[in-house]
Formats: C-alpha cells, sequence, structure tokens
C-alpha cells in the first residue's frame, strides 16, 4: 500500500522545502534605492534623511516659499504676539505622516517633514531646506525624535496645518513615551510659539469655499496642482505598514511627495495669508476674502 507520501506525490504535491523559491529579499526594494537620502547619526541610532534645497524666491503657484511680509497682523489675528518679535528663519514648518489619523498613543509619527529657511551650503543667500526623518523601523523611533529635535532647536516658532490638534500632540507624547522627556515641557516643541495655518484658513475663507482643506487651499488660493505622485492622506498608513511587512518602499516614494508638497505649501500659504493681513489691498484677493479681513480686524478692535 503507497504510503501518504507517495500518495501526496502523484497528485503533484511537492514536499518539503528543497523545490521552493528562495524567499523574496527584503531590500530588493529598500527605501535607500527608492529615494536618495542618507543616515543620519544620534545618540540613538541612525535615521534615514532626505533632504532638498530651493531658492527661498521659488514660487509655488502664486506665492514664494520665502517670507516677504511681516507677521504684525498674523501675530494679533492668532493671539501669538511674540510672533511679532521674531525672524523668518526662526520658523519652522512641520508636517507629520503617521499610523494612523485618529491620533492617540498608540500612534507613530513613521515621517516627519520640517522647513526652515538657511543659508545654503553653497550659496550666501537664504534658502528653504526640506529634511524628511523617516522611521525605517519602528526601532528607529528614538533617532528619528533625536534629529528632529536638533533640527528644531534653534527655532522659536512652528507652523503647521491642523497641528495644534494633530502633529504637535502626537509628538509630544512620542517623546514622553520614549522618555526623552521627564515631563511634557522638556520637549522640544512644547513651548514654540505655534502658527496653525488650518485656523487662519477658517476665518478668511469659511465664507467663499466649501473646504479648508491643505488642498483645496493649495487649488484655489496658491493655483498649485499636486501632480499623478501625490496620495490620498487616508492611505499613508495602510502603504507604511505594507512597506513593514514587505520591505517594498516603492509606494513610499508618493509618500515623500505628498508629505514635500505639505511643507512646501504650508511656507507660500503663510506668505500669502502675512501679505493680506498686512496690506490687504496691495494683494490679489476675492472681494468675499477682503469682507473676510475686514469683519476679523473689527473684531479684534481695529477699525
Amino acid at each position: 500500500m503507497a504510503s501518504l507520501s507517495e500518495k501526496l506525490r502523484a497528485m503533484g504535491v511537492k514536499l518539503g522545502a528543497r523545490d521552493l523559491p528562495p524567499p523574496r529579499s527584503r531590500m530588493q526594494h529598500a527605501i535607500e534605492q527608492i529615494v536618495p537620502g542618507h543616515l543620519q547619526e544620534t545618540l540613538y541610532g541612525n535615521v534615514y534623511v532626505v533632504e532638498q534645497w530651493y531658492p527661498a524666491g521659488l514660487r509655488h503657484g502664486s506665492s514664494s516659499l520665502g517670507l516677504a511680509a511681516p507677521l504684525d497682523a498674523t501675530a494679533r489675528w492668532t493671539n501669538e504676539l511674540r510672533l511679532a518679535d521674531i525672524q523668518a528663519r526662526s520658523l519652522v514648518f512641520l508636517d507629520t505622516e503617521t499610523t494612523g489619523l485618529a491620533g492617540g498613543t498608540g500612534t507613530y509619527a513613521f515621517m516627519v517633514g520640517v522647513g526652515r529657511y538657511v543659508s545654503a551650503p553653497d550659496r550666501e543667500d537664504t534658502s528653504f531646506q526640506l529634511a524628511q526623518f523617516f522611521m525605517r523601523d519602528p526601532a528607529e523611533e528614538p533617532a528619528l525624535l533625536a534629529a528632529l529635535a536638533e533640527f528644531v532647536a534653534p527655532c522659536q516658532g512652528v507652523v503647521t496645518f491642523n497641528g495644534k490638534a494633530f502633529d504637535v500632540p502626537l509628538l509630544n507624547a512620542r517623546y514622553i513615551a520614549t522618555q526623552f522627556a521627564v515631563d511634557r515641557t522638556a520637549c522640544p516643541l512644547y513651548a514654540a510659539i505655534h502658527v496653525d495655518l488650518l485656523q487662519l484658513a477658517r476665518w478668511l475663507w469659511r465664507d467663499r469655499l466649501a473646504s479648508r482643506a491643505l488642498s483645496s487651499l493649495e487649488t484655489h488660493i496658491l493655483g498649485v496642482s499636486r501632480t499623478e505622485q501625490d496620495v490620498p492622506s487616508w492611505l499613508i498608513p495602510e502603504l507604511y505598514f505594507d512597506y513593514l511587512r514587505t520591505g517594498d518602499a516603492r509606494p513610499l516614494k508618493n509618500v515623500f511627495y505628498h508629505n514635500a508638497m505639505d511643507v512646501l505649501s504650508m511656507a507660500a500659504l503663510l506668505n500669502h495669508i502675512a501679505a493680506l493681513l498686512d496690506d490687504p489691498l496691495c494683494v490679489d484677493a476675492h472681494g468675499v476674502d477682503l469682507v473676510a479681513v475686514g469683519r476679523r480686524f473689527e473684531a479684534l478692535g481695529q477699525t
């Protein structure tokens, strides 16, 4: 009588691992091969960093990346009066990509994009430096947080889009969870002057635009159109989890593009808003926007 192994072999079932194809290497499409960057060494290990430099005068839609207008009026609108006294070089623009959109202690920021005005290594004028810190593995979170703290250390103010409700509280929680800080006041973003562009957008465009999402403001205010490289925010956590399972970083190239566009758009949007609030009639603004500006100044007692 044929054994079970013989019966299975007769049915075409392969036994053992001898004839199986070799496992696919997780490094076949490593992030280093997909998005050019470098490893930054910290006291907690290495973190992968992608950096790009842009001229401060570069146009991003109808506005430029550089901050041309004073921030006095913006400071009054946001009730962050300290903002009027700081220089553009003291601002950092910040956006996170996370493992979940609901926040909470179980949510990680696997990518943090930050931009600031600096002198480029090979130029004397001011440039906009974009750095994206990426967590190739959850074990690299302490290194990411350490590198981020070093980047934002020279800055006094942080500019976000919905960051007061999401990005900054999430990062502060991650610093505490990784024991970087014994209390929240030691977190690098805790005491920073915070300008949340979403708050300004709601005051300015609630009567004209159905949506004040950053993508809507890019289209209707800045005149920016993203390319087909972009990926919707709701899909990003799934793409990162797929990367952790397979090691295939190819879809993450679109996430880097999405994050970079968010940071660049925040810089251009702040420049547009600062100019509009500083001298409304010198900006090519929609009439409804001017009404919104007047309403807000009236509410502040600045008739």
